[in-house]
């Protein structure tokens, strides 16, 4: 199946991106996304994300969505960026969907995964992906804190 309008899910390590949106003076995942794009198809292509990541983020299920510059097969879509995107991106899928979508006006919600590595000694392992807290947690604050803003964040 060939399709012109498409939705593709990612998945990155946000590590070394300054976050999804393009922009001078850092590495995004979106302008990453937009080259594998343009050297699988030939054309320069814009995409569109369900939503920004801030830097260092990393994403399970980030949404993208563009007007394909070729048609082609579903599978050489995930199979083709896959072979051009850098190791720390992936696309996990590609869908046919309907013309004017948009993942960002389209989109029903986030969810955030906030991890936290509470030991004594720090983790190599999870040095990315956990706040390290060495000290023991207030687990009856932690309950009734609503909203980050409460922390001042």
């Amino acid at each position: 199946m060939t399709v012109a309008f498409l939705k593709l899910t990612l998945e990155y390590d946000g590590k070394d991106f300054v976050g999804w949106q393009a922009q001078p003076g850092g590495r995004s995942v979106q302008a990453e996304l937009e080259k594998a794009i343009e050297r699988l198809c030939g054309d320069p292509v814009r995409v569109t994300g369900a939503g920004r990541t801030d830097a260092g983020v990393h994403a399970r299920g980030q949404v993208a969505s563009l007007r394909a510059p070729r048609s082609l097969p579903l599978r050489a879509w995930t199979a083709g960026l896959n072979a051009l995107l850098p190791e720390d991106v992936a696309c996990v899928r590609a869908e046919a969907v309907p013309e004017g979508f948009d993942a960002r006006r389209w989109a029903r919600g986030k969810r955030y995964r906030y991890r936290i590595g509470n030991r004594r000694t720090r983790s190599p392992l999870r040095r990315y992906t956990h706040w390290e807290i060495f000290q023991p947690l207030d687990l009856d604050a932690m309950r009734r804190i609503e909203s980050f803003e409460e922390l001042g964040y």
